[in-house]
């Protein structure tokens, strides 16, 4: 991996990836340092709230050995550029932010140039960027799963 593109959990502590991700330092923590909480006999996936959250949970889950995706898929939100540079690529949700700015300074503007102020509801449509932390679960776990 391109050392310029070292995961943004190995710059970031703790106290900074609870403050983005708007939880507890202690809910980082335990997720960091639990990771039975996404043992593969509990769970076939995670979805972490933002990318750097899912780096973390990403390091804790291959540092006690759980297989990412054979074991646990993991998904984070927002598709940050170093998701791509993990040594598991992350597979993450990308708004759409380009268009999501564009609508809104189209509005201000409008509502700026004397126009009547718009009220509406807008949905931006989301995409899933598929990488590697995704995936079935192995026949194994999967069979396992469902017997306990």
């Amino acid at each position: 991996m391109d050392p310029n593109h070292a995961p943004f959990a190995k710059r970031a502590g703790i106290k900074d990836v609870a403050r983005l991700a708007k939880v507890s330092q202690a809910t980082v923590s335990n997720t960091l340092n639990h990771p039975e909480l996404v043992s593969p006999a509990r769970r076939e996936a995670v979805e972490a709230a933002i990318d750097p959250l899912a780096f973390g949970v990403l390091q804790a889950l291959l540092r006690h050995g759980v297989r990412v995706p054979d074991d646990v898929s993991l998904v984070g939100y927002d598709d940050i550029p170093d998701a791509r540079h993990l040594s598991v690529p992350l597979t993450s949700v990308r708004r759409p932010h380009h268009k999501m700015g564009t609508t809104a300074a189209e509005m201000l503007t409008n509502a700026l140039s004397g126009g009547v102020p718009e009220r509406r509801h807008v949905v931006f449509q989301p995409e899933l960027v598929v990488r590697e932390t995704t995936g079935a679960p192995t026949r194994a776990n999967a069979t396992e799963r469902k017997s306990t």
